[in-house]
């Protein structure tokens, strides 16, 4: 009998064993969304929606709006594919937001890495589709932006000011990460204009299991084709990308 391909298999299995325990923190609460009726995720860029709400939205019986408010043209395109890459970006959106199943997709136009510099307009567009959607539970990044990124910080601020001012009926969370995870992943700290950032990194107070539609997840990354040097470069680069984000059955949020 040839016990390699055996062996094989049963080393991969302790793998990902290890790397599940070490990226997942099981002691924060579970929690289902079932009771909400419809979600409204608001988030700076195409390719946000992958990593933060996809398995949710994916399992996600009711309304599903996702707000995406540029068309990511101040990124790179790994992709090798020719064109205008706003253009790219919105057609990789597009075949994400199909994988995940979510039922609207908004893709505003607002200038990526720009958005500090049109917060009042951006503000009243935000507060339209809020008060025009009513939604029940409304995901953004916290108010850190996750790694300081310039552009989810001031949406973080928009939507939170919104919630707390006008919208105070309607439940508004987080997408985090445990701490445990941080550790792993390397982020684009580089980004942060400000970096005072971590002072205002929230720690995840739910999470949700997301069961199988990790698959989704990785599916709706890999739709990401002209971002995948950004996807690579977050995950140690023994791991195989698709197997570093099975590690991740979990999705983490603080609800404010």
């Amino acid at each position: 009998m040839n016990y390699l391909p055996i062996g094989i298999l049963i080393f991969f299995i302790c793998l990902w064993l290890v790397g599940f325990f070490k990226a997942n923190d099981l002691s924060i609460p579970s929690r289902s969304p079932k009771n909400i009726r419809k979600i409204l995720v608001i988030l700076p860029h195409p390719d946000d929606e992958s990593l933060t709400v996809s398995g949710l939205l994916n399992q996600f019986s009711g309304e599903s709006y996702l707000l995406t408010l540029t068309h990511g043209g101040a990124g790179e395109n790994a992709s090798g594919q020719a064109g205008d890459l706003r253009q790219i970006r919105e057609q990789e959106l597009q075949k994400s937001a199909d994988i995940i199943g979510i039922k609207h997709l908004i893709n505003a136009d607002f200038v990526d890495g720009s958005l500090t510099s049109d917060r009042n307009r951006l503000s009243n567009f935000i507060d339209n589709k809020i008060n025009e959607l009513q939604p029940d539970l409304v995901i953004t990044y916290d108010l850190s932006g996750l790694y300081g990124h310039p552009d989810h910080v001031v949406v973080s601020e928009i939507v939170t000011a919104l919630v707390k001012d006008k919208y105070s009926t309607t439940a508004l969370w987080y997408t985090t990460l445990p701490q445990k995870l941080l550790s792993m992943i390397n982020l684009p700290t580089h980004m942060a204009t400000d970096q005072s950032f971590l002072e205002k990194r929230t720690t995840p107070n739910l999470k949700v299991y997301i069961d199988t539609s990790f698959i989704t997840r990785i599916r709706s990354v890999y739709a990401h084709r002209s971002q995948f040097n950004s996807f690579r470069s977050g995950v140690p680069r023994l791991l195989p990308l698709w197997f570093a984000y099975s590690f991740q059955l979990f999705e983490y949020y603080h609800e404010v």
